[in-house]
């Protein structure tokens, strides 16, 4: 049998190659992020209905229906600031900041699913705002200044933390794949409400003909989804989640690869001042993440 470590570790390998897959659509392909999040949420949906008939449609109680409509709301809203995020700022520092949201799990999970944290690791938290704070600053004309869109990611960060946690509990009465399908479908639903918008609809067909490279992005999404609950129904969440900030370093070193063979495609900033900042954030964030996990 399979360890949930093994789950663990690529998990995140397979949501970084899902990023910049995402990054390189959005940077050179497709204009309109929301003409994009539209066309991933029919997507979901695709994948939802080729899965149903292999894994059935199980009972739920209340709660855990509940429980599994508000992950997906959140995730759906997540998705959006996601694909708005990466049309503003560079693809591993999003996602750097992006997993600082262990630090969220930790008390949310001691709340509602009675997972304790010894005191002595609250010091890895402030370790960890300490690596936001080098991902999220970037050097100015004068001085360095905190990006404009760091709320907006920390804000994302946060209901990351709260769709974990949310796995972690459906994962008592659910399958891997039942917990995906029951989030995973107002998600896209709520995507898909971006129809509404005229210059969604306007911009809906252009974004169509890139299907084959966004179904690449979702199936590789998907995949990296069931190996994270696969993990997470077998340990803590906080250990699942900590092993999860694996994602930026596997993305900062795809990009710096990326960026040296093709600078055109994805354009990140490969300065010294930018590189040490990056890799000084990321140690901070992924060393938090590992005491709290331990």
């Amino acid at each position: 049998m399979v360890s949930w470590l093994f789950f663990a570790l690529l998990s995140p390998l397979l949501f970084a190659l899902a990023n910049v897959i995402d990054k390189v659509l959005l940077g050179k392909r497709i204009r309109n992020p929301y003409a994009y999040g539209a066309l991933v949420g029919a997507t979901y949906l695709s994948v939802v209905a080729i899965t149903i008939p292999f894994i059935g449609i199980p009972e739920l109680s209340f709660p855990v229906l509940a429980v599994g409509l508000f992950a997906g709301v959140c995730s759906g809203i997540m998705h959006l600031m996601y694909y708005h995020l990466l049309t503003h700022a560079e693809v591993s520092r999003v996602i750097g900041i992006f997993y600082i949201y262990p630090v969220f799990v930790v008390p949310l999970s001691a709340v509602f699913l009675h997972e304790q944290l010894p005191f002595a690791k609250y010091g890895a938290i402030m370790l960890a705002v300490i690596g936001a704070f080098f991902l999220s600053i970037e050097k100015g004309a004068e001085r360095w200044r905190l990006t404009h869109a760091l709320w907006l990611m920390l804000a994302t960060a946060a209901l990351i933390a709260v769709i974990d946690v949310a796995d972690k509990y459906l994962l008592g009465p659910l399958q891997p794949l039942h917990v995906y399908a029951l989030i995973i479908i107002p998600s896209a639903l709520l995507q898909l409400l971006l129809l509404l918008r005229a210059d969604v609809r306007k911009d809906f067909a252009a974004t169509a003909r890139a299907a084959p490279l966004i179904a690449l992005s979702v199936l590789v999404g998907f995949a990296g989804t069931i190996a994270f609950l696969l993990a997470a129904s077998s340990a803590p969440i906080v250990i699942v989640s900590a092993l999860g900030t694996l994602q930026p370093v596997y993305l900062f070193l795809f990009t710096i690869v990326l960026s040296l063979a093709k600078p055109q495609i994805l354009k990140e900033i490969l300065a010294q001042h930018a590189l040490v900042t990056k890799a000084a954030g990321l140690l901070c964030i992924i060393a938090a993440a590992a005491v709290l996990g331990i």
